[in-house]
């Protein structure tokens, strides 16, 4: 009972299991990139970034996007995360 007295989030179905997880101790996305990005193995440029830099969330990123040319473009294939290479290859073999 590894968790007994913890707060539990769930339960839900997975397959043919309940499953429950413990609560995050961080559940802002700033809060959490402040604290611990400069810890994550990232790089160290991002690390440097992190730590010198501020975090955008929400409104904040929307009105980056139509402040700055090109940014939107450049947001989006960051989330997406496969190589431009990769991309250009998948989209060209569907059509």
């Amino acid at each position: 009972m590894r968790h007994l007295g913890r707060d539990l989030k769930g339960p839900r179905l997975e397959g043919w299991r309940w499953v429950s997880y413990p609560s995050r101790r961080l559940v802002d996305v700033a809060e959490v990139l402040m604290r611990e990005g400069a810890r994550a193995r990232l790089g160290r440029a991002v690390a440097e970034g992190l730590r010198k830099g501020r975090v955008y969330v929400d409104v904040e990123v929307a009105e980056l996007l139509d402040k700055y040319e090109g940014y939107r473009e450049h947001l989006s294939e960051l989330l997406d995360g496969r190589p431009r290479w990769l991309r250009a290859y998948e989209e060209a073999s569907r059509g």
